[in-house]
């Protein structure tokens, strides 16, 4: 289940046509890595079950989402960073709030911002969202049918003993 709602949390950012420029990189990893261009990592670091129903748990997950990008203009890259922090903000929160029947609930409730020397040439600007979620996930494995019997003949007479 968590992998679906990562895939569709990558999707729903790739899919966004407001965005002020183009994330070209993903990953499902912990961190960011650092890439030329534009990129985008989300990971979960934990989860936290509660029953629910004898069927299913409710999960409440912090989803990280992480955005990065080189410029060496601190003024200007600082500034496309929180471009690009708000409008994954407002997607998330105004317009993918279930993220298509993944969530139960959702709130994007923080985001840092930091920036490091990339190299002599380069500053990296960072941003750090925690999107928590809840959705409920099923607590046993999928029941797998067993083989169908043969059929039994009752009108077959059986004899027992000699």
């Amino acid at each position: 289940m968590l992998d679906d709602i990562l895939n569709a949390l990558v999707a729903t950012i790739k899919a966004d046509n407001s965005l002020p420029e183009l994330i070209a990189d993903y990953h499902k990893v912990e961190g960011m890595i650092p890439g030329i261009d534009t990129s985008c990592s989300v990971w979960v670091p934990k989860q936290k079950f509660k029953a629910y129903t004898n069927d299913e748990d409710e999960v409440n997950a912090q989803i990280h989402i992480g955005i990065g990008l080189q410029d060496i203009d601190p003024e200007n890259g600082e500034s496309r960073i929180r471009a690009l922090a708000e409008e994954i903000r407002l997607l998330l929160t105004a317009d993918n709030p279930r993220l298509g029947g993944f969530l139960d609930d959702s709130f994007l409730s923080e985001w840092e911002f930091a920036t490091y020397n990339a190299s002599t040439t380069e500053l990296l600007h960072l941003g750090e969202a925690v999107w928590e979620v809840v959705y409920y996930s099923s607590r046993t494995r999928p029941v797998t049918p067993s083989e169908p019997m043969d059929e039994i003949n009752f009108n077959e007479t059986i004899t027992i003993g000699g």
